[in-house]
């Protein structure tokens, strides 16, 4: 019909980092893949292996296919096509947080890790029992955001932070 050639047309001009969205716990990465509205179930074909993601519209073709940034069960994943997303579900082969869901692809920043960390369901560890490494690491961040709400950097600017602090008149006391 033609409504469903417009909602498709509509769907084609979307730039694909807007049709996927993605998510994590501990033991599963979450994905959400934007499809035209009317589309059915059998109109769509997911292939997970433990390295690999592909979703196909059979009117389209590959919507995405590429390799995972971590390995993942493929046997225990599903998806599901609600509403105009193919959802999908994949469990971790071990608990690593992902940068990225697909290797060689957009990264997500620290604190977006951190952020799906915060929001996942898991079972929470209380301060005093985290090992020290994961202490130092939120102090380091901590320290990070203090000095990004300071104005001392721009947290645009990179990923990564090292900060030197001295006297500036580069004399050793």
């Amino acid at each position: 019909s033609e409504n469903l050639k417009d909602l498709r047309r509509i769907w084609l001009n979307t730039d694909l980092r807007d049709k996927i969205k993605w998510t994590q716990g501990s033991g599963e990465v979450s994905i959400a893949v934007k499809v035209p509205p009317g589309t059915r179930s059998k109109d769509v074909q997911v292939e997970i292996t433990p390295t690999r993601m592909m979703v196909k519209l059979h009117w389209y073709g590959r919507v995405v296919d590429g390799p995972l940034f971590r390995r993942c069960k493929a046997r225990e994943s599903w998806w599901v096509l609600q509403d105009d997303e193919v959802q999908i579900m994949l469990p971790k082969d071990d608990s690593y947080f992902w940068k990225g869901l697909f290797e060689g692809g957009e990264e997500k920043s620290h604190y977006e890790v951190l952020k799906d960390l915060v929001a996942s369901d898991d079972a929470t560890v209380p301060y005093d029992e985290l090992p020290e490494r994961a202490k130092d690491l939120l102090f380091d961040m901590q320290e990070h955001q203090e000095l990004i709400n300071e104005g001392m950097i721009d947290p645009d600017g990179f990923d990564d932070f090292r900060v030197v602090i001295g006297d500036g008149d580069g004399a050793n006391s």
